[in-house]
Parts: structure tokens; C-alpha cells; sequence
């Protein structure tokens, strides 16, 4: 048994098995005074309801015992099912906004104003280097950023 059984269940348990030590005892005797010819029809009479009573109250336990597993699995599944359907209302509420910008940062000091862009929230969506001329020496870059507004 798990460490998440309720104290019930467990109570349950102990009545069962000390209902089925009960069923062994009336078997005992009722052997015994079989063997000595001592079983009037009265005795086989109450042997009889007592094992029948113990027989229904171990059938009643159990199917309370089975019957409490699966509203228990019911209730968990429920459980699940609403934190599920939290997640899912808390995604379609935060509905997240970004802000764009297109940068051109030179290529001489492109660290420093990625960096500045940095401190100020923005990240680098995308960015490529890009010339003037097929033979120019000056570049800079072409940045797309985004934030959180």
C-alpha cells in the first residue's frame, strides 16, 4: 500500500483480515465438532449465518475499498483536467505584445551599439551585413529587434 492511502482505507483493510481470521476460527470449530459428532442443528444453523455475515461484511468492504479507488482516480483525473484548463485560460489572457525596429548598426562599432540596444530590452531578431557596393570597404548592418512593449 502506498503512503497516500487514507487512514479509512487502511481501517478497512484490518477489518477484512480480521473478519477472514474470523472465518477460520468458525471453520476450526465447526471441524472440530463435526469430528466429535457435538454439531446439533441448531450450532450448524449459527455457524452457518456467522460465516455468511462475515462472507458479506469481507464482499462489503471490498466494494467500498474498490469503489472509493475509483472516485479517487475520478477526483485525480479532475483535478488534472481543471489545472489543464487553467493553463491553458492563463495562455489565451496573456496575450504577449512585441514591438519591431530595424537597426543599422556600423560595422566599426557594432558591438557597442548591440550592446546599448541590449541594455535598453531589445533582442536580435535577425540580422545580416550588408555593403554599399560589391567593392566598397564601408559595411554596416541590417538588424531586425523586438521587445516585449
Amino acid at each position: 500500500m502506498d503512503s497516500k492511502t487514507p487512514e479509512s482505507d487502511k481501517d478497512n483493510l484490518l477489518i477484512v483480515n480480521e473478519l477472514k481470521k474470523i472465518t477460520q476460527k468458525l471453520n476450526d470449530i465447526q471441524s472440530y465438532l463435526i469430528e466429535n459428532n457435538r454439531l446439533n442443528p441448531q450450532t450448524k444453523l449459527l455457524h452457518g449465518n456467522l460465516i455468511l455475515i462475515s462472507i458479506l461484511l469481507i464482499t462489503g468492504l471490498g466494494i467500498n475499498f474498490y469503489l472509493y479507488k475509483q472516485q479517487l482516480k475520478q477526483s485525480q483525473k479532475l483535478e488534472e483536467l481543471n489545472k489543464l484548463q487553467g493553463q491553458i485560460l492563463e495562455q489565451l489572457n496573456s496575450s504577449e505584445q512585441y514591438e519591431y525596429q530595424v537597426v543599422s548598426p556600423s560595422d566599426y562599432i557594432f558591438e557597442e551599439e548591440m550592446n546599448n540596444y541590449g541594455i535598453q530590452g531589445w533582442k536580435t531578431a535577425e540580422c545580416r551585413r550588408a555593403t554599399s557596393g560589391s567593392y566598397s570597404v564601408s559595411a554596416s548592418y541590417e538588424c531586425i529587434m523586438i521587445r516585449k512593449r
